[in-house]
């Protein structure tokens, strides 16, 4: 009789519930673990790790050899806090242009990326730009101190990304050039909608044609993102930090990065380490932390920033930045379409017309210009907005389907979508009054709550 084989198992990180925590480290030479324990506060370094009969490893692939993820190398200990994201800091500002408060922003997301396990929700850090503006810069140089970064731009299909942000739960760094072809467009879109939640995997079908088996991908982590232009759902809008890159770079940033840049961002990186092993599940949310007059999911995405900054300086320069942030998002909101469909709302009401929605759609469209490639929007669009978005309540009177103003719900809802309200508007009260809003469509992006600008739906 001979013994059982111990079964072998690639990870790059294992929390066995036994007080040691176990971290890949490494560099393009070889990858091992590093073994902390959290009573002890000691550490040693080993090629793998056994626990219950399963016998861990380090990953298996060439990623960390090409430096396609960047790793620590040795935890370093000793750093308090405020002296390690001034160091973070000062390394940004050597080597990128962006504005004061974002670069100190964007310093504590770093620190955050190392203990975000920590949390449930995650924001995204996004560089918006044209070509040629710093896009590139701004990830190379944030994505270097992430905890794992993983530099996946250039992967031709998303079936790797899912793979690698599974194995390593690491920072995702992206560019808009992954945005290839409409079905790539449609996968990544998944990675970042679900990837802000943990506990929220993205499902795929994969396999043959003769044996096609359901697999389930975690996405949730950090995410460090470049784009032309803003998504088009707003939620997802919404759960990105952005800065916008002008191209025009201060005097005295290095148009190359230097040879030292690379020790640099190692040597931050071993540190990092540290503050991770030393604060691994120790962290928690502080709600108290939450700002006044900032809409629930702003306060959901930064409060995990807001709670590892702890001197009250700090946390006011952030919280700044993230009021001008909110204001920015509702003006923006106040542009699109279903903010212009409340306008038309809000006017007719305060002229005494009913909310027809054939004289709602009529409104609006009086208002567009289809030089500038608005198109018109049918009654039944202004339906279904009204049933994904306002769900204000609804009758039907000759056979057309009317809105019934709610005044509480529309102070809400004006607010959300910045447009001020002229005089008090009385609240439209009816017995008879139902939901027949127009049928929503499964899968139809208004449906779903989330309706992007520019996506009216043409009725005849």
């Amino acid at each position: 009789m001979t013994d059982k084989k111990p079964k072998i198992k690639q990870t790059s990180f294992l929390d066995p519930g036994t007080g040691d925590v176990v971290e890949l480290i490494g560099d393009n030479q070889a990858t091992m673990f590093v073994v902390y324990n959290v009573l002890s506060e000691k550490f040693e370094v080993k090629d793998t790790f056994e626990c219950n009969e399963i016998v861990y490893i380090p990953p298996k692939d060439d990623l960390v050899a090409n430096d396609t993820i960047l790793l620590p190398t040795y935890p370093e200990f000793g750093v308090p806090i405020t002296d390690l994201v001034n160091e973070i800091e000062d390394f940004i500002y050597r080597y990128l242009d962006v504005s004061d408060s974002y670069r100190k922003l964007a310093s504590y997301y770093v620190l955050l990326t190392w203990v975000y396990d920590c949390f449930e929700v995650l924001p995204y850090l996004r560089a918006l730009g044209d070509y040629g503006t710093g896009k590139t810069r701004f990830q190379k140089i944030i994505g270097s101190l992430c905890y794992k970064p993983m530099f996946v731009a250039g992967a031709t299909t998303p079936s790797p990304i899912f793979r690698i942000i599974n194995l390593y739960r690491g920072t995702l760094i992206m560019d808009e050039a992954d945005f290839r072809f409409s079905d790539t467009s449609a996968e990544i879109i998944k990675i970042l909608n679900c990837g802000y939640c943990k506990g929220v995997p993205v499902l795929r079908t994969e396999g043959d044609a003769k044996d096609r088996t359901p697999t389930s991908y975690v996405v949730y982590g950090p995410k460090i993102i470049a784009t032309r232009k803003r998504f088009d759902d707003s939620a997802l809008e919404s759960r990105c930090l952005t800065e916008i890159m002008s191209g025009r770079p201060r005097s005295g940033i290095p148009i190359h990065l230097p040879k030292q840049f690379d020790k640099e961002a190692l040597k931050l990186r071993n540190f990092l380490l540290g503050f991770r092993l030393q604060n691994y599940g120790q962290l928690e949310l502080n709600e108290k932390l939450a700002l006044p007059h900032v809409e629930p999911r702003i306060n959901q995405i930064i409060l995990p920033i807001l709670s590892i900054a702890k001197d009250e300086d700090t946390q006011e320069e952030i919280t700044q930045f993230i009021n001008k942030y909110a204001e920015n998002l509702t003006a923006q909101r106040g542009d699109e379409t279903p903010a212009q469909v409340l306008r038309a709302m809000v006017t007719m009401i305060s002229e005494g017309s009913e909310l027809k929605c054939k004289e709602i759609a009529k409104k609006v469209n009086s208002e567009r210009s289809t030089e500038q490639g608005e198109r018109p929007i049918s009654p039944t669009t202004v339906g279904r907005m009204n049933s994904a978005l306002f769900n204000f309540k609804t009758r039907r009177v000759n056979g057309k389907t009317e809105i019934l103003w709610d005044s509480e719900k529309g102070k809400m809802l004006c607010e959300r979508y910045d447009i001020a309200q002229d005089k008090p508007v009385e609240v439209v009260e009816d017995v008879e009054a139902s939901q027949e809003s127009p049928p929503v469509i499964e899968n139809d992006l208004e449906a779903q709550g989330e309706l992007p600008a520019g996506s009216e739906t043409s009725s005849t």
